[in-house]
């Protein structure tokens, strides 16, 4: 199960909660202090998004115990700011939201070489 909470801090944080029952901290990207899960495949990897410090949002996939910030992942000069991810296949395969010039668009991310 994945999700946010509340930490001690009161700020939101993605959580990974295993069937072994001891849930999981994701943390946030650095410049962030704030995140959120929004999926998660059967490989445990999981995806979301933080707030940056600015107010904007990065996507970010959590996978073999780190946080990525998928735009490091998507390569230069795409264009793209990729703010939000909403759905990870069993593949690898991301859905979510970018910007492109101030515009949101819908995305689909397909790993080449990364992960699955």
């Amino acid at each position: 199960m994945i999700g946010y909470s509340r930490t001690t801090g009161g700020k939101t944080h993605a959580f990974l909660y295993p069937e072994s029952g001891h849930m999981t901290d994701l943390g946030a990207l650095p410049g962030s202090s704030e995140s959120e899960a929004w999926s998660i495949n059967v490989h445990g990897d999981v995806v979301g998004d933080c707030i940056m410090a600015d107010g904007t949002y990065r996507a970010f996939l959590y996978e073999n115990g780190s946080m990525h910030d998928l735009n490091t992942l998507a390569g230069a000069g795409s264009g793209l700011i990729l703010a939000k991810a909403g759905a990870i296949s069993d593949s690898g395969q991301i859905v979510g939201f970018a910007q492109v010039n101030g515009i949101a668009h819908a995305v689909l991310l397909t790993p080449s070489g990364h992960g699955r």
